[in-house]
């Protein structure tokens, strides 16, 4: 199935953008659509890996500075956190 294709299959849905990877296709939607677009999926026969709401940046910083990627690294690998979002290109 293309991306034209599933996204026709999801035209009654606020679906935002369709990117196609190996093996796989990523729906960005309305947060509100996500279980109505999973129960359509999985009706037409597709298997969800992962369906959760993510922080995406509108707009990305360039950073000269490598401190920077060392600190969300050391952020990512602290036991208390979940996830790490920003806006660095």
């Amino acid at each position: 199935m293309t991306e034209d294709q599933l996204l026709e299959n999801l035209l009654e849905f606020d679906v935002d953008e369709i990117k196609s990877g190996e093996g796989f296709f990523s729906i960005y939607c309305n947060p509100k659509s996500i279980e109505p677009i999973k129960e359509k999926l999985l009706k037409m026969g597709f298997k969800i890996e992962n369906a959760d709401l993510e922080w995406v940046a509108k707009n990305t910083t360039d950073v000269s500075n490598d401190n920077v990627y060392d600190f969300l690294t050391e952020l990512e690998d602290h036991d208390d956190v979940q996830n790490v979002y920003s806006n660095l290109a």
